[in-house]
Order: C-alpha cells, then structure tokens, then sequence
C-alpha cells in the first residue's frame, strides 16, 4: 500500500531528512537561473533529450503551464528540503500528483534523470556556481527526488 505522502515526509522529518538545514544559497542559485532567461525551457529540453521513454509523457502537456508549474515546484522542493513546513502540503500534492495513481505517474528511475537535468541547466545558468553550490543543489534535490521516488 502506498503511504500517504504527509505520512512519508514527516517519517523523513523524523530521520533528519528534512531537517532545517537552510538552502538560501539555493534560492540565490535559483533566482541567478531564473533571470539567465530561457532556464525552465532549457531544463525541458534536456529532460526530453535523456531518455526515449519521456517525451510521450509530454505529449499533451502545456508547457506554458507546465513551465510555471516547475518554477514553483523547484522553489517550494528547496523550501521543503530545507524543513520549512510551509512546503509541506504543496510538496505533498506533487508527490500525489506524479504517484503511481497520480494523474502524472512519474516512474521512481525518471527522477534521477529529472535530478541530472536541474543540475545541469544549473551548470550552464548559475554563473556564480561552485563545486560546493552544486553539491548543495544535490544534496537538496536529492532528498526530494527520493520522496517522489519512495512513495510511488
């Protein structure tokens, strides 16, 4: 049986993944890409172009949509790795939105790829990006990208 995403990230919580660890530096990072224009479609592309099996499940997206979508949901995961618990409940909702009975199931194996895109478009949008910076953007995506991959 599937647990409910509150269950999961409060179980993480409670092993210290989410731990307020603070990630302002991320939310730096992240507005340094945004403003780089063009991030949100880049991170697409190279999402797209990583494995044969991902553009179908974009065949009817709308990406305008879709576009907003991640440039909240990237924000909001940063927040939750973070342990703010204002990014609990939206962060619960995308995890029940990409499910295995979500309207959006994401297989857990598409999440490291989703992990390797970010990472990327941050390499080539973050010109103030370190070594150090994009191991934090790892550590921090990562926590989340596990969440979305336990509770499919």
């Amino acid at each position: 049986m599937l647990a409910e995403p509150s269950a999961l990230l409060c179980s993480l919580s409670a092993t210290g993944a989410a731990m307020s660890i603070g990630y302002d530096d991320l939310h730096t990072s992240y507005g340094r890409c945004l403003r780089s224009r063009g991030f949100i479609e880049r991170f697409y592309e190279i999402l797209l172009a990583r494995d044969p099996r991902i553009p179908p499940l974009f065949e009817k997206t709308d990406f305008q949509k879709q576009h907003m979508a991640l440039r909240r949901g990237i924000s909001l995961a940063i927040s939750w790795a973070a342990g703010d618990g204002m990014a609990q409940r939206p962060v619960d909702e995308m995890i029940r939105v990409h499910a295995r009975l979500g309207r959006a199931p994401v297989l857990p194996e598409f999440h490291d790829h989703w992990l390797e895109s970010l990472l990327q478009a941050v390499r080539e949008r973050d010109d103030q990006l370190t070594p150090e910076l994009e191991a934090r953007w790892r550590e921090a995506m990562g926590k989340v990208t596990h969440a979305f991959a336990v509770a499919f």
